[in-house]
């Protein structure tokens, strides 16, 4: 009898634990309610969960991406010899940096992600549908950062570029980045 009853309790308690995916839904709906212009028509269409690694989908390393984006925009419209261009080019010259060294890190898992495609009214009354990025942490306690897809995919497409540009640098210069420690040996 107390084997019944201890499988029943193991059943019960498995019934009553949220999925993983439960667990994101309700995650992105409580995010979709404070942000929407239209909570109530908020209408999830379809969620697709994967898992997030480091660098390439790293908020940090999306985020310098779009701000570099956004600050060579901007230097592009100022006179080259003003000082409001010497900043900007000297706040691209850093973010750059950071970003090599954010894609250059070895891939690591940073948590779970989830696209989802949803419908809801815009401002206008309007029926829109969107499709957004939520990236988690790896305890699904919060949602670290949203994105639309195409900001993602844009993001995602930059960060691969850099990546690859790393790769055929280190390619090119094997020898001469090998031959570095002993050439500090010998001095």
């Amino acid at each position: 009898m107390k084997k019944y009853l201890l499988f029943i309790s193991v059943i019960f308690l498995m019934a009553c634990t949220p999925t993983r995916e439960e667990i994101i839904e309700n995650l992105i709906e409580e995010e979709m309610k404070q942000t929407l212009v239209n909570p109530e028509d908020y209408e999830v269409i379809e969620t697709k969960v994967d898992s997030a690694f480091s660098p390439n989908e790293e908020p940090e390393l999306l985020d310098k991406i779009n701000r570099l984006g956004r600050n060579i925009n901007k230097l592009n419209s100022l006179d080259p010899e003003s000082e409001e261009a010497k900043l900007y080019q000297k706040k691209i010259q850093q973010d750059g940096d950071d970003i090599v060294y954010l894609v250059s890190r070895p891939t690591d898992f940073i948590g779970l992600k989830a696209t989802q495609t949803y419908r809801t009214r815009n401002k206008d009354g309007v029926t829109i549908v969107e499709e957004v990025v939520h990236i988690f942490d790896k305890k699904l306690t919060k949602i670290v950062r949203s994105y639309y897809k195409e900001d993602w995919d844009n993001s995602i497409a930059g960060a691969e570029a850099i990546r690859n540009q790393i790769k055929e640098s280190i390619e090119k210069n094997k020898e001469q980045i090998e031959s570095i420690p002993n050439t500090i040996k010998n001095k």
